[in-house]
């Protein structure tokens, strides 16, 4: 097979036959990320419910969204080497195992439910009666240590996830193309959020809620196979032959160390800035988007947990935030490339404005990680700001966050990904 070089500076003329063996490869891998989504926020659809089973108050689902966060995090961080060493299949592969296993573990904490717990009141209102009785020899705060410590390995599983994606189709797509193709991988890890926001309620409709945790592992191990027999790393391995991307990743040195890593990090002023609005974009979606709304709805407009796919405000707004992402990730995308030759920091300060915008009127590898990082105040800060000051506070809470990402944005304003440090 001949070479595909491509210049950076043009939009690449790719062959017929490496545009259907790329779609093959994405299609699979963002299939599989998709389902790592389902996998991960299930928790946020069914915790609720498991709230109520359990006897805990947002202090205790808190504990959840401190660990789980945090670990996929260091996950991120930490976990890039060893994927780089292994390729980005194989890291992905292994995540798929780990997240199918930890997320039966966690069904099967239910288990040690004897009688559930008993609640009288409504809404937030809503009062805790007979606690749940467990199997003899099971303490409450062991189950809850158990359930923490399995949901935080789901995240370690899962953080392999999207350290994979990004390593796969860095060699796949040229710097001019990922804008307009973030917008189209974004639809499939929407449909993850789809599938665990809509999907799981009908699950919670016809089953107990293990089953949410066990339908969709299922369906990660069945792309898991998927994944194993038609992905390739790379144009070269699926015999191809080379592909020029028209970024620093095709220097041929091989995999940066760990050290070389961080010491980049530390020495650009443009990193930090994007580390910053990345834990900007983390203090919106976990205290909001990711983690808190559908509790939101149970103890604020009285929905129960168990019929949130009937729960009309739930529905809409599970298909509202759908739909905005997708036609955000497509507008943002190609404006980067297209409107902005290729700089990604106006589309983001422009996202950043949107959503102080948006939050304002509603009620409802390292940058990536950058985002958990903000669990350690999330976490813990969401049940003590609803409990003094109501899920009225809880709206307006991540505003000045997403009002700081955009300014900070704005200093990248004209930064471009170039094939070299300083271009």
């Amino acid at each position: 097979m001949t070479t595909q070089a491509i210049q950076p500076s043009v939009y690449p003329q790719l062959s017929a036959e490496f545009k259907q063996r790329r779609t093959l490869n994405w299609l699979a891998v963002g299939l599989l990320y998709a389902f790592f989504y389902t996998t991960r926020y299930n928790w946020t659809v069914v915790s609720p419910k498991i709230a109520d089973v359990l006897g805990w108050q947002n202090a205790q689902l808190g504990v959840f969204e401190l660990w789980m966060p945090i670990v996929y995090a260091f996950s991120v961080i930490f976990n890039g080497p060893i994927a780089d060493r292994i390729g980005g299949k194989k890291a992905f592969l292994f995540g798929a195992v780990g997240v199918v296993i930890m997320n039966v573990l966690f069904g099967l904490a239910s288990t040690a439910v004897v009688t559930p717990a008993v609640w009288e009141g409504v809404k937030d209102a809503k009062h805790l009666v007979t606690p749940a009785v467990l199997k003899p020899g099971i303490q409450p705060g062991g189950l809850l240590t158990f359930m923490a410590v399995v949901w935080g390995l789901n995240g370690f599983f899962q953080a392999f996830g999207a350290l994979s994606i990004v390593k796969i189709n860095a060699h796949w797509f040229h710097v001019r193309e990922r804008g307009t193709f973030s917008g189209v991988f974004g639809v499939l890890i929407r449909l993850g959020l789809l599938l665990a926001f809509s999907g799981v309620p009908l699950i919670l409709l016809k089953f107990s809620w293990p089953y949410a945790f066990w339908i969709p592992a299922a369906f990660v191990a069945l792309f898991f196979l998927i994944n194993l027999g038609f992905v390739h790393n790379s144009p070269e391995e699926a015999k191809l032959g080379e592909f020029e991307t028209g970024d620093a990743s095709d220097d041929g040195q091989g995999p940066a160390s760990l050290g070389f890593v961080v010491s980049k990090i530390f020495a650009s002023r443009a990193t930090w800035t994007i580390a910053l609005c990345s834990m900007m974009i983390g203090f919106v979606r976990r205290s909001h988007l990711d983690a808190w709304w559908p509790r939101y709805f149970q103890q604020y407009h009285g929905a129960d947990p168990s019929h949130f796919a009937t729960f009309t405000p739930y529905v809409l707004a599970t298909w509202g935030i759908a739909l905005s992402g997708i036609a955000g990730g497509f507008a943002f995308g190609i404006s980067s490339d297209r409107r902005f030759g290729g700089r990604r920091a106006p589309v983001i300060a422009f996202g950043f404005l949107g959503m102080a915008a948006a939050l304002a009127l509603s009620g409802v590898g390292l940058f990536d990680g950058m985002q958990y990082m903000t669990a350690f105040l999330v976490g813990p800060g969401v049940p003590w700001l609803t409990k003094k000051w109501g899920w009225e506070a809880w709206h307006w809470a991540p505003v000045p966050f997403a009002l700081i990402g955009a300014l900070l944005m704005t200093t990248l304003w004209n930064v471009t990904p170039s094939r070299k440090a300083g271009h």
